[in-house]
């Protein structure tokens, strides 16, 4: 039942962080990235926020602090395991899965465009 439970919760996770993702590239990347550079005109600030490597790296930065935050919570989650081992090379696999997708969706976002 456990093992349902945590398949389901990272599954459910994924989808949530792959709809966060699209939700944050799609609105609120160029207002974020032009309001954090420090520019002397807003235009020159609003033109560079605009180019696909700062729009890229700020996805991947996105992307990195949701995989940290689920595999904290899968750490905790697993933390009253028997087996210490056990429970450090799931989350570690599931982490390690969480990379994978996270990166194919953010190739599927920054290259579509």
């Amino acid at each position: 039942m456990k093992l349902a439970f945590y398949i389901i919760y990272n599954f459910l996770y994924q989808i949530f962080s792959f709809w966060l993702l699209l939700l944050v590239g799609t609105y609120y990347n160029e207002g974020i990235i032009s309001a954090c550079l420090f520019w002397k005109t807003d235009k020159g600030s609003a033109v560079i926020a605009q180019y696909g490597p700062i729009k890229a790296f700020a996805f991947i930065i996105e992307a990195a602090i949701l995989i940290t935050l689920i595999y904290i919570v899968n750490r905790l989650i697993l933390s009253d395991t028997e087996i210490k081992s056990r429970s450090l090379r799931i989350a570690n696999r599931t982490a390690v899965i969480n990379i994978i997708a996270s990166l194919f969706f953010l190739g599927l976002m920054i290259f579509s465009k």
